[in-house]
């Protein structure tokens, strides 16, 4: 009889099961309802939730039609999640070549850098319009934080800068990526894991420091889901608990700082965690708040300005877009209170009850995207920026923003300059590629 602990191996990749698309939206809105059923039984003993939701007019009573929609959406979820999902191998499979990422990660590595420089370079020029990094910074810590974002902006070096330093997410994702397919094989190359390893931290550090002065916590967020999820389908198995721990830690550890500075001086005698975490409830109820409130009222649909978001800023379509559908956006976007719809909800007042439909169609493709994720690199790390952006479903649409699409196109890039590579040698040696990118 196999031994139990080689038994628990050969299995070990079922749990990879866990970030399929329907998973991976159930758990992100049980965390919600978990959070807003927290909130309301103990709101009496949260300030920092409690004055949070007054100044922004946020109130606990929610409409049974919105409540209904999100149950439905849940349900076409679990229904088609589990109905196109396909069986994954049982034994550990690694995926990524080292030989043929080296070229990729060298490339991707010197184009980081440049991009880094670049955003060093805008945010220096921010800084010297307000007077110096010392004012920008005190400008932040004085709850001017939307002033000091505007002087960033202001000096923008060209058009699409925030689309440029959003690529940092693509390059510490290929990073960490290429690092686990080189942990995981016998052919290993130092260099390349060091320049991975360097990748990842360096889009770490500098997305860590971005959100003092820009409001854009989510591209860390969003690059270390993305990366955790791709980098455990690209080893074959879950990352071990600790690696997760230490991801959740510096998460929470920004996000309380950011918090803390933006509450300011009525919440002084309260640590940065304690309220980093009434904060997190807060948008636990906030997010659910955006998810309900449009059904309280009749409004006229926008047909696609949230749901096609990407493809109205990539087509440099936004002015008129915004002029045709002024009156519209006007009335729905009085609903919400700070963020964004969350995805079912930009559905439904996109497309009203058909909503569903369309997202029966993401669930398909989402789906089909993990499936051929367990047997292709490129695709695996497509897939951790999907599976995060479903993580992310409670609070905004992030598959639907042009950040989302430009750095997929990123990942097709790199993973065209694998292939690339993959080609030359085959030809090399008279072979034909193995389709592993």
């Amino acid at each position: 009889m196999r031994a139990p602990s080689q038994l628990m191996r050969k299995n070990r990749s079922l749990f990879l099961y866990a970030f399929a698309p329907a998973p991976l939206i159930l758990l992100s809105w049980t965390l919600v309802f978990l959070g807003v059923t927290y909130g309301y039984i103990k709101r009496d003993e949260l300030m920092v939730l409690s004055r949070t939701m007054q100044l922004n007019g946020v109130e606990f009573g929610f409409p049974l039609e919105g409540i209904a929609w999100i149950s439905v959406c849940l349900l076409v979820v679990s229904v088609l999640g589990s109905a196109t999902i396909r069986p994954l191998p049982r034994s550990i499979r690694s995926l990524g070549n080292p030989n043929d990422l080296s070229l990729a990660i060298s490339l991707a590595a010197l184009t980081q850098i440049v991009v880094v420089l670049v955003v060093i370079l805008w945010i220096t020029l921010g800084a010297i319009s307000v007077g110096g990094f010392g004012q920008l910074i005190a400008m932040a810590a004085e709850q001017e934080t939307v002033a000091a974002r505007e002087a960033i902006l202001e000096n923008k070096l060209f058009p699409g800068m925030r689309l440029v330093y959003t690529t940092l997410i693509s390059f510490g994702l290929f990073g960490a990526g290429v690092f686990v397919a080189n942990i995981n094989s016998s052919h290993k190359i130092r260099r390349d894991m060091k320049l991975g390893v360097g990748m990842f931290l360096l889009s770490v550090v500098v997305l860590a420091m971005l959100p003092i002065f820009l409001s854009q916590r989510i591209l860390l967020v969003h690059m270390i889901l993305s990366t955790f999820i791709a980098s455990s389908i690209i080893a074959g198995r879950p990352l071990r608990l600790r690696f997760g721990l230490i991801f959740a830690i510096l998460l929470f550890s920004v996000w309380s700082f950011r918090e803390a500075v933006t509450v300011g001086e009525w919440a002084s005698e309260y640590t940065n965690m304690r309220i980093g975490a009434e904060k997190l409830i807060y948008y636990f109820v906030n997010d659910f708040h955006n998810a309900v409130v449009p059904f309280s009222e009749d409004f006229e649909h926008t047909y696609g300005v949230y749901t096609f978001k990407f493809a109205v800023y990539l087509s440099g379509t936004e002015d008129i877009i915004g002029s045709a559908f002024r009156e519209r956006i006007g009335a729905v976007e009085a609903f919400r209170a700070g963020g964004a719809f969350p995805a079912f909800t930009a559905h439904y007042v996109d497309f009203s009850w058909m909503g569903a439909i369309f997202l029966a169609g993401l669930m398909v493709v989402f789906t089909w995207v993990f499936n051929a994720a367990q047997r292709s690199f490129t695709v695996a790390l497509i897939y951790g920026q999907i599976g995060s952006a479903l993580i992310l479903s409670p609070h905004t649409p992030w598959y639907s923003h042009h950040n989302f699409v430009f750095n997929v196109l990123v990942i097709l890039l790199i993973g065209a300059l694998i292939r690339r590579t993959q080609n030359a040698k085959a030809r090399k040696i008279g072979t034909a590629p193995i389709a592993t990118t």
